[in-house]
């Protein structure tokens, strides 16, 4: 059985390497960590 995919909402700052903004995306580790995150809650998106 599939879980719905839901929005997870995340707060983050600005502290590289953590999290770095390039243009009009964000990456880095903590956005990495809350992508997995989201994809083991179902699916869902951050």
């Amino acid at each position: 059985m599939r879980r719905s995919a839901k929005k997870l909402k995340v707060a983050i700052s600005l502290i590289p390497p953590f999290v770095m903004k390039t243009g009009e995306k964000y990456a880095g580790f903590e956005i990495d960590l809350w992508e997995m995150i989201a994809k083991e809650m179902g699916g869902g998106e951050i």
